[in-house]
């Protein structure tokens, strides 16, 4: 994935979205790929986990919270802790409560989306796929100048702060 800060939008973001509701995912599909995310469409959870057992690449996932063939908190807790992926859950209007979203974020998601998605969401949500890359780099960085193996240091959190320009490769 190329990075190019500032006002431009990063090219090449790789989203898998995960849905049941197959009407949904295909709206979702084509909202994302308006604003030029390159998109991979799951409808059951086990799908998009043979994806990721195939080691293909994605910069962010967007879950549904109400998947019928597995418990989305629980695959979500999988991505987050084996695979180190930004990963937004998703809800329905009517299905979002307090408890959901706070279930969500303990269980390791980067944010919740009310469906229908509000432009600004959608249009920005590849932030959350910067941060991740920035935090990765500067722990690296950190390690490398201080000779320390794994994952000894924990970087800052610099998610509230804006963004610099720069340009940046994540092979």
């Amino acid at each position: 994935m190329t990075f190019s800060f500032g006002n431009e939008f990063p090219a090449n973001v790789k989203v898998l979205v995960i849905d049941h509701d197959i009407d949904l995912l295909n709206a979702i599909d084509k909202t994302l790929s308006q604003f030029n995310y390159q998109v991979t469409t799951c409808s059951t959870v086990s799908s998009a986990s043979n994806l990721i057992a195939q080691k293909v690449h994605f910069d962010l996932v967007l879950l549904e919270t109400q998947m019928p063939d597995m418990d989305s908190f629980d695959f979500l807790q999988q991505l987050t802790q084996q695979v180190n992926i930004p990963v937004i859950m998703t809800m329905c209007s009517e299905g979002s409560t307090n408890y959901g979203i706070i279930k969500a974020i303990e269980n390791g998601a980067c944010d919740c989306f009310v469906k229908p998605f509000a432009e600004n969401q959608v249009k920005y949500m590849w932030h959350h796929a910067v941060r991740k890359m920035m935090k990765g780099n500067k722990k690296h960085k950190i390690n490398e100048q201080l000779g320390v193996e794994g994952s000894q240091i924990r970087a800052r959190d610099d998610s509230n702060l804006p963004l610099k320009d720069a340009t940046s490769e994540k092979g």
